[in-house]
């Protein structure tokens, strides 16, 4: 589903933004090699993970254009996923890192907004409703945000560990069912035809779902409780295959047991992970 010339006049400026983010998190690595950063980004990407499927998904508020992928449908959703994975999670983080005051945020915003118009006149990104204007608007929530949840950790409260630890497991699963939706290997939808407008919003619900399955039996451990949770998920995807809700085969219902029984070591180990962390600031 990838195309050929994946450096093209669409995708080129999303490919720039990449290289400078993903050198915000070289820069983090070298000078801030505090764990606690990891977790305050995972948190900023499963936020705007949310958002982005309230906004995108369900009220088709604009469209990205990368031309990356073949499929116009799924290359919107991985121009999302470059947006809300990287760039503004990772900026969110970097300012939170740096402690960079509200000045040098308004400059950021200003980035940002500057940069969504210029994405609107090179036409990698078209407006329904959306305006840049709320993007000015809601960054500096988002900004704000990334900084309660640093200091919440730092303080070791209780809510910020397992709000880390659920929009860690969304962020996961998330993002590693979007490769098989690539492949045309899965797809949600009710009825006859699975459009992927309906795939989009009932994804992400199921990433939602088992994602608060896992993570309200990760209060229990053991091998028994983890094989439980393990059956929970199996049977809510036998039901979704006999409802017709999600179509597969059965050797991707294999893996599927392989990516369920992932997740759920995923959870034990951010979880160890985020404890150890906290108690270790203190």
């Amino acid at each position: 589903m990838v195309k050929k010339n994946i450096l093209n006049q669409n995708s080129i400026p999303f490919f720039i933004l990449m290289i400078i983010h993903l050198g915000m998190i070289v820069n983090l690595m070298i000078k801030k090699k505090g764990k606690i950063y990891w977790f305050v980004l995972l948190s900023n990407i499963g936020f705007a993970y949310v958002f982005e499927f309230i906004v995108l998904n369900i009220f088709q508020a604009y469209k990205y254009k990368p031309a990356i992928l073949k499929k116009s449908a799924l290359d919107n959703i991985f121009g999302a996923i470059l947006s809300q994975a990287l760039f503004i999670p990772i900026t969110a983080t970097f300012l939170t890192a740096t402690s960079v005051n509200w000045f040098g945020k308004l400059a950021f915003t200003i980035y940002f907004y500057l940069i969504e118009h210029l994405f609107i006149k090179l036409k990698v990104y078209k407006l329904y409703w959306w305006r840049p204007r709320y993007t000015f608007l809601l960054l500096p929530v988002a900004f704000t945000i990334s900084d309660l949840m640093k200091s919440a950790l730092e303080k070791n409260k209780k809510w910020a560990g397992n709000v880390v630890h659920y929009l860690s497991l969304v962020v996961v699963s998330i993002t590693i069912l979007f490769v098989p939706a690539t492949m045309r290997k899965i797809r949600y939808g009710i009825g006859f035809y699975h459009s992927w407008k309906e795939h989009f919003i009932l994804a992400p619900l199921y990433s939602f779902y088992i994602s608060f399955v896992v993570f309200m039996n990760s209060e229990k451990s053991g091998m028994v409780q983890k094989f439980k949770t393990l059956l929970i998920l199996c049977f809510t995807d036998y039901l979704l295959c006999y409802m017709k809700i999600l179509k597969t085969n059965l050797q991707h219902i294999l893996i599927r047991i392989l990516f369920h029984s992932f997740i759920i070591s995923f959870s034990n180990f951010i979880k160890g992970k985020i404890k150890r962390q906290t108690q270790n600031i203190h």
